[in-house]
């Protein structure tokens, strides 16, 4: 499946897909894992905002509200941490936005990473949301914005029937969004999906 997306983006923190990538042979899973926006320093794997501010990077897996690996070091460096400690590294704080905080759009990494997202997503023609609940109003916009300025745009969003309304009602109702009413793994998705993108002249899956 991973194999078919451009750009994975995802508002959750924690280690699936990663663990899953580790766990797999699937080429597509490890290109997304490989390209997650880190620049290698000595010793340390840091979050490159350099390259995603100046776009010098390509990023196949953009994690907006941070993740359970991430930690401030104490010189304000993002940098991957899985749990082996590094005597030249001191860690403060993990990165990440948790449910109950308000985040904070203004501040860095996650300005960054959601202006990295919203340039990204006006490049693409089809989106699929699987398993997102609409409740972040910046992440809100961007598909809004993208939905009705993009003549071809087309969001495909993965939920059951009665979210449509209140989806439609966050996005602005458009004829461009549509719904596909199985649980992401159901029996049946894949071919429903596929379904859905013939039906409307394309089996390109972009995001």
């Amino acid at each position: 499946m991973l194999l078919a997306f451009n750009i994975v983006a995802t508002t959750n923190y924690d280690l699936v897909l990663e663990i899953y990538g580790n766990e797999s042979n699937l080429p597509g899973v490890h290109r997304v894992l490989t390209e997650r926006g880190f620049l290698r320093e000595p010793g340390i794997d840091a979050l490159n905002m350099v390259g995603m501010r100046e776009r010098t990077i390509d990023l196949s897996y953009i994690k907006l509200h941070g993740s359970i690996d991430w930690w401030y070091t104490a010189e304000g460096k993002i940098i991957l941490n899985m749990g082996s400690e590094n005597p030249y590294q001191v860690l403060t704080d993990r990165t990440m936005v948790y449910p109950i905080y308000e985040k904070h759009i203004s501040q860095d990494p996650f300005f960054t990473l959601y202006q990295y997202f919203r340039c990204k997503l006006f490049h693409e023609e089809i989106v699929i949301v699987i398993g997102y609940s609409f409740r972040d109003p910046s992440i809100n916009s961007a598909f809004s914005d993208w939905i009705h300025s993009v003549p071809s745009s087309r969001l495909i969003i993965v939920s059951r029937p009665q979210n449509h309304k209140a989806i439609l009602d966050i996005l602005g109702h458009s004829s461009r969004i549509q719904s596909l009413e199985n649980y992401f793994g159901e029996p049946g998705f894949i071919t429903n999906l596929e379904n859905l993108l013939v039906q409307n002249g394309s089996t390109d899956l972009a995001n």
